[in-house]
């Protein structure tokens, strides 16, 4: 009985530890989806390809939420610690990119420049591309929030051997 107690009040612990992460993690599709309707707001109704691009984006943060909050309801992953990651072989670059771009607006509100930098060998790797976003975004917007205004932040990949390192360079405090 006190194993189970113990048990429990493990699991209990690890889910408020995820539930302040994933709040966390939440605000960031939540941001893009805010910048890039206002950035819809303010587009001419003529200029049709700029919107359409708009409501991709929004659709593809939209998305994201909704698989951050399917995990979030997967009691069964906090019980039995059982992940069912969706492994596939992605571009490292052009995933890495998608999420600069995502942020260009949000920094551009700071005067932050992002720079996205790499090889010209593309990089490719076996991963979960959701949690893989969810942590480079996680990154990105931790660079971007605690930047001061006019600063410079650089997100590059670069070849080690058979790796491949991701570098988010902030000039923030930290």
């Amino acid at each position: 009985m006190a194993l189970q107690n113990e048990e429990l009040l493990a699991i209990n612990k690890e889910k408020d530890v995820l539930v302040h992460i994933v709040a966390h993690d939440l605000r960031t599709p939540l941001s893009q989806i805010k910048g890039l309707l206002q950035l819809l707001d303010m587009t001419d109704l003529e200029e049709v390809e700029e919107r359409q691009g708009y409501l991709q984006e929004i659709d593809n943060s939209t998305d994201r939420l909704s698989e951050m909050i399917n995990r979030i309801l997967s009691i069964h992953t906090l019980e039995h610690k059982d992940i069912k990651l969706k492994m596939a072989v992605i571009n490292l670059d052009t995933v890495v990119k998608g999420v600069v771009e995502s942020f260009q607006f949000m920094a551009s509100e700071k005067a932050i420049a992002i720079h996205f930098e790499t090889e010209t060998q593309p990089h490719f790797a076996e991963i979960d591309k959701d949690y893989f976003i969810q942590v480079i975004e996680n990154l990105i917007s931790n660079a971007v929030k605690f930047s001061e205004r006019h600063k410079t932040i650089v997100v590059s990949l670069v070849s080690q051997g058979s790796n491949v390192r991701i570098i988010v360079a902030d000039q923030g405090p930290g």
